[in-house]
């Protein structure tokens, strides 16, 4: 919803033609080997969706996309609450147009090619693997703070490199080479700028959809009318981790991270793109035939 960046920040152009940043992550997934791409939206981000970015996708990649507020799970499920549940069911809605492995990331967070190549080499061993093996690319948490405002980031809690926990901390921000935060009233947590976090950039296969169905309907039992509380995609995998119902990996491969949280961060962004592009990682025009 882009409530602290004032507007649909996916669709904000950060490159020289008016690219997004899920332009550049599709392409980067497209050329590690990735063929084909679901986009969840909100049905009232349909039209321009279909108008501005659809097109520019659809000539390079099989693209496809589900609206996140008008499709329901399964039938037994009560979506009458009216507005979006989180991005757990967001994962779930496009459960009927993906039968093979999988990433999900964030539209508005540039996640870099080292990360998506790292992604495809772990989705193909998961493949032959037994279910319930996923996996998490991690960044440094100093390598994603804002310094335009606090940021909620996911701490990884890890025994070698499988995720035991995975915590939200709210309000996370840089302070004398740190990272503190305000996790609970009253009480402070800090961390070194080196601890892995997650910025949502998970590898699944398939049989994910078969854990996160129950996981919503006890959370639609228990908070169907309250509309703040959401089902969160970091939630539900801890829940999974945390009682032995799922191992998750988490790999270190995110080298370079930035993303918009803030109207300030926008100019920042720009200016990392036309980096990338003057160094060769992109060409000036993404889509170029």
């Amino acid at each position: 919803m882009g409530s602290r960046f004032g507007g649909l920040k996916q669709i904000v152009p950060v490159g020289p033609h008016g690219e997004t940043l899920l332009e550049y992550a599709v392409y980067d997934a497209a050329r590690t080997g990735f063929g084909k791409a679901v986009i969840v939206i909100k049905s009232t981000f349909e039209q321009v969706f279909c108008e501005q970015v659809l097109p520019r996708l659809a000539s390079h990649i099989d693209v496809d996309y589900t609206l996140q507020d008008k499709i329901p799970v399964v039938d037994k499920i009560d979506l009458s609450r009216g507005c979006l549940w989180g991005t757990g069911h967001a994962v779930l809605t496009v459960s009927e147009k993906i039968n093979e492995p999988f990433v999900v990331i964030n539209a508005d967070d540039y996640y870099g090619l080292n990360a998506f190549s790292a992604a495809y080499d772990a989705l193909q061993e998961r493949w032959r693997s037994r279910n319930g093996l996923f996996f998490l690319v991690s960044y440094h948490l100093g390598a994603t703070l804002s310094p335009n405002g606090p940021v909620s980031r996911g701490i990884c809690e890890l025994d070698g490199s499988k995720l035991t926990g995975l915590v939200e901390h709210m309000r996370l921000a840089r302070i004398k080479g740190l990272a503190e935060s305000d996790r609970k009233a009253g009480t402070r947590a800090t961390y070194c700028l080196t601890t892995p976090v997650s910025m949502n950039f998970w590898g699944f296969t398939p049989d994910i959809f078969d854990y996160l169905c129950p996981l919503l309907e006890s959370f639609i039992r228990e908070c169907k009318h309250d509309p703040d509380q959401e089902f969160r995609l970091p939630d539900a995998v801890h829940q999974l981790v945390s009682t032995g119902r799922a191992e998750v990996e988490v790999i270190p491969a995110g080298k370079e991270w930035f993303g918009i949280t803030y109207q300030a961060d926008h100019d920042h962004v720009c200016r990392r793109i036309k980096r990338l592009i003057d160094v060769g990682t992109y060409p000036e025009r993404l889509w170029e035939d």
